[in-house]
């Protein structure tokens, strides 16, 4: 692989890494249009054993969950992306804090997406997120709502 090479891939990764953090923004933010701008319009969602349906289906519930929620966190570590041509699969870890009343319920698990770019902007075609550890924590401390 030339230089010119390594670099578009480079810079490809970054792009997709950038779709991951943009979903992060959009959870934390509860902004159901930058969720949108992560999924292609067809994309699909498998939360196995919570939700399956749409990208945007999926952002809309969510996003209604997390309005009754004092606050939320979400992170997503340890990216890795294969790349082939204009398609991508990508495996990360995600975590989530949430808090409801005086709790915290902690999700950690990991997301498997498959991504494409179309039209020059990369997007999940279909992500599956697999939970690896639940808890429910009581809060140390009160913080107001956003």
């Amino acid at each position: 692989m030339d230089d010119v090479e390594a670099i578009k891939r480079v810079v490809t990764k970054q792009e997709i890494t950038e779709v991951l953090h943009r979903y992060c923004q959009a959870m934390d933010r509860i902004d159901n249009d930058l969720g949108y701008r992560v999924w292609h319009d067809d994309g699909t969602v498998d939360y196995v054993g919570t939700f399956q349906g749409t990208g945007r289906e999926f952002v809309d519930w969510v996003l209604d969950q997390h309005r009754k929620m004092v606050r939320t966190f979400h992170q997503v570590t340890n990216v890795m992306i294969e790349l082939d041509g204009d398609q991508a699969e990508s495996e990360c870890y995600a975590f989530a804090c949430n808090r409801v009343g005086d709790r915290d319920f902690v999700m950690r698990g990991r997301y498997l997406d498959s991504f494409t770019r179309r039209d020059g902007e990369w997007r999940i075609q279909h992500r599956r997120f697999e939970a690896d550890l639940m808890q429910v924590l009581p809060s140390t401390f009160d913080l107001p709502p956003l």
